[in-house]
């Protein structure tokens, strides 16, 4: 946990370590606590770790601040080089904190991976199957509306046909055709395709790619990505594109802390 202020320190390392040991007794796993002072992008950044998930809670940007720069958990996502899985706490224990934790479970019931037609698909596609307790699951693809231009699409079969069997050719590679994963699409733009299809089946997990942004990828999030974490209702894990040769495993070098601009 990162703070400015370090007179909490003590309390929040005791709160941490409470939770800890709830984890230790309901899962089974050793938990490491750290407390650190300083902007979340930043001490993360120098976490001396090599993490293979990067775990982090659902957060709507309240203050001026975040609406610019975005929450800690968005600036997270968008340079995270690992994936990141973005956490929302169920409802009923938001209403009622003294109700007992739900029973553990290792995966998912119902996982949707939302997927664009390039190479990362079968990426996603993999990680999504990683986590999904039905091997039934759907891979989805929105046809984004195309402008009329005159010109006749002369490519065999129709749109919802090619782009269903390159989603298949995806499952393929990722190795899921075996245990039934399902190509479906869509129509509409990305975002808001996904988290109404998300709902529409009632997945537990949505799981989408985040895309290769040369020049902007550590400043701006996708609005695929940011539709997603705004609006579904479920937990989000983001698989980020293939690293760079010798790039950190976790974050970028770190720079100025957005949190203080």
């Amino acid at each position: 946990h990162a703070l400015h202020d370090p007179r909490h320190a003590a309390a929040a390392e005791a709160s941490l370590l409470a939770c800890a040991d709830a984890v230790r007794q309901r899962m089974g796993i050793a938990v490491e606590v750290e407390v650190t002072r300083g902007g979340v992008t930043r001490e993360t950044a120098r976490a001396d770790r090599s993490p293979h998930l990067l775990v982090l809670p659902a957060r709507q940007g309240n203050t001026l601040r975040e609406r610019i720069a975005g929450t800690s958990t968005e600036r997270l996502v968008r340079a995270s080089r690992i994936p990141v899985l973005v956490v929302r706490p169920p409802l009923s224990r938001v209403q009622d904190s003294t109700l007992q934790p739900p029973p553990r479970k290792d995966l998912y019931q119902r996982v949707l991976a939302c997927v664009d037609l390039g190479p990362e698909a079968s990426g996603i596609i993999a990680a999504a199957a990683g986590l999904s307790a039905d091997p039934r699951m759907e891979v989805f693809h929105s046809l984004a509306p195309q402008p009329r231009t005159g010109v006749a699409d002369l490519a065999p079969g129709t749109a919802v046909e090619r782009a269903r069997a390159q989603v298949q050719q995806w499952i393929v590679q990722a190795g899921a055709s075996g245990q039934g994963a399902m190509a479906a699409v869509g129509f509409g733009h990305a975002g808001p395709c996904a988290v109404a299809k998300g709902r529409a089946v009632g997945a537990e997990l949505l799981v989408l790619g985040r895309r290769h942004r040369p020049l902007l990828g550590d400043l701006v999030l996708g609005a695929t990505l940011r539709e997603a974490l705004a609006r579904s209702d479920c937990d989000l894990m983001v698989v980020p594109p293939v690293p760079r040769t010798g790039a950190s495993a976790l974050l970028p070098s770190p720079g100025p802390d957005p949190a203080a601009l």
